[in-house]
């Protein structure tokens, strides 16, 4: 990515040992946009060299205030959540709600920060059960007890509040969803580009974009189990269509239901199968985004294709199968 004649000023990237955070720590040492460049993170492990490290608990204000008078943060990308199969209610209303409201006043407070882009979910605008066509960023959060995730319903209070924060303090707010994890550098800087250039110069001249969400995406739509097939193909495990037995979803479904209770009965609920009802919903509904509004706003293009995006996926995966590489434990968003 070539430099930019935006500059961000002094960045702090929380959560950025992640899978998806090292991308986007990658992408702003690459693209020199960022004066200084810091992480927050509860570990220093995948750490890249030449990067400063702060190791610390994000969900304690104390720490998160500590950080932001250390690093005097301009911009900060929020891309810090548990992992999505978390059941752990208390634990996702701490990192993903209270943490989040914790960043906000605590960056208010400092009055550092001009500009945040917070990364959250396309699951936050879906009940998680119904087919999603097409959807645009205007639908309305779906919380608790319409939405059927608790990770997504955290998500969802997140991105209000963080939505909400917009003007005050002098800071702007942002989010936005994800894909392929190389495109996702991209978009977020341009994000926080957009934002803290509105501060410069007549708002009449930038379309809006604070206070805005943005889905992301590869933009190219592809039939379920035909990518499965792709990827898992790329990764050395080619597999026909026609040598696919395909059963009616609603055997998968009371299939997963009896596994599921075999697993409670024999586990006392602390293991899942491989096969759940989740999975088979997941795998069986349609979800597709429109990505207009982020490429009018933005200028947003994907900068890796879904072919290229597998290729590289696959190369990972066989680095990790064969210990070339430590496998990145990254959060799922």
């Amino acid at each position: 990515m070539a430099a930019s004649n935006e500059s961000l000023g002094s960045v702090l990237v929380i959560g950025g040992c992640g899978f998806l955070g090292r991308h986007l720590v990658e992408g702003l040492r690459r693209s020199d946009d960022a004066s200084t460049l810091t992480v927050f993170d509860l570990t220093n492990s995948n750490s890249i060299e030449g990067i400063k490290y702060i190791a610390g608990s994000i969900t304690s204000r104390d720490e998160v205030l500590a950080v932001l008078n250390d690093v005097k943060p301009e911009v900060i990308f929020d891309l810090a959540s548990p992992y999505a199969l978390v059941r752990n209610l208390k634990l996702l209303e701490d990192v993903n709600i209270h943490r989040t409201r914790n960043l906000l006043e605590c960056s208010q407070q400092c009055g550092f920060t001009k500009a945040l882009v917070y990364t959250s979910s396309s699951s936050v605008i879906h009940n998680s059960f119904t087919d999603l066509v097409m959807a645009t960023e205007d639908r309305p959060l779906v919380y608790l007890p319409e939405q059927k995730e608790l990770y997504t319903h955290t998500k969802a209070v997140a991105e209000h509040m963080v939505l909400s924060a917009n003007g005050k303090g002098g800071m702007l707010a942002n989010l936005f969803d994800f894909t392929y994890v190389g495109n996702n550098t991209h978009p977020q800087i341009l994000l926080a580009q957009a934002l803290v250039r509105i501060l410069t110069e007549p708002l009449a001249e930038h379309p809006k974009v604070d206070s805005e969400a943005f889905a992301i995406t590869n933009d190219d739509l592809q039939p379920f189990w035909d990518f499965t097939r792709a990827l898992a193909g790329a990764a050395g495990y080619p597999m026909k269509k026609s040598d696919v037995l395909t059963v009616p979803k609603s055997v998968a479904w009371m299939v997963a239901t009896i596994t599921e209770w075999v697993f409670f009965v024999f586990t006392l609920g602390k293991k899942d199968p491989r096969l759940t009802r989740k999975k088979i919903k997941y795998s069986t509904m349609t979800r597709t985004l429109d990505i207009t509004k982020a490429k009018e706003r933005l200028g947003y293009q994907p900068q890796v294709s879904l072919q290229e995006g597998m290729a590289m996926t696959a190369k990972w995966y066989k680095d990790v199968s064969d210990g070339r590489i430590k496998e990145s434990c990254g959060r799922l968003l």
